[in-house]
């Protein structure tokens, strides 16, 4: 059986976010971050899990753990900053990024399988 062509879904693998206002980081206000997601390995997934877990907070699912994804952020920001960072700054933009982070989970699950993939028989 010929496989069906995977359904489009647009690419979050990387993402610009511009603050609503700079955020202070060494020194040098910074306006605007861009996040390379894809560049985050398993390697990544398993250090931030564990960084969340020595805060005593449990990831249930990365992409629905606010400290799960703002651990992704800080991996994958550029210019690079720490999570402190993200906490200084304004909710919208702080939700903005894990929106950014989230969205590149969920999407990357979805690029392997669409409603055509499956077995030819359900029985």
């Amino acid at each position: 059986m010929e496989k069906k062509a995977r359904v489009d879904v647009p690419d979050y693998s990387n993402t610009v976010i511009r603050l609503s206002m700079p955020v202070l980081h060494d020194g040098i206000e910074i306006q605007e971050l861009a996040f390379h997601w894809g560049g985050l390995t398993g390697k990544d997934a398993l250090n931030i899990e564990s960084e969340v877990n020595t805060r005593r907070k449990v990831v249930n699912n990365p992409a629905f753990s606010v400290e799960y994804l703002i651990g992704m952020a800080v991996r994958a920001s550029e210019p690079a900053v720490d999570r402190d960072f993200f906490l200084r700054m304004p909710l919208s933009d702080f939700n903005r990024v894990r929106g950014a982070a989230r969205d590149f989970l969920l999407y990357s699950d979805f690029l392997w399988e669409t409603p055509e993939d499956g077995s030819e028989n359900n029985a």
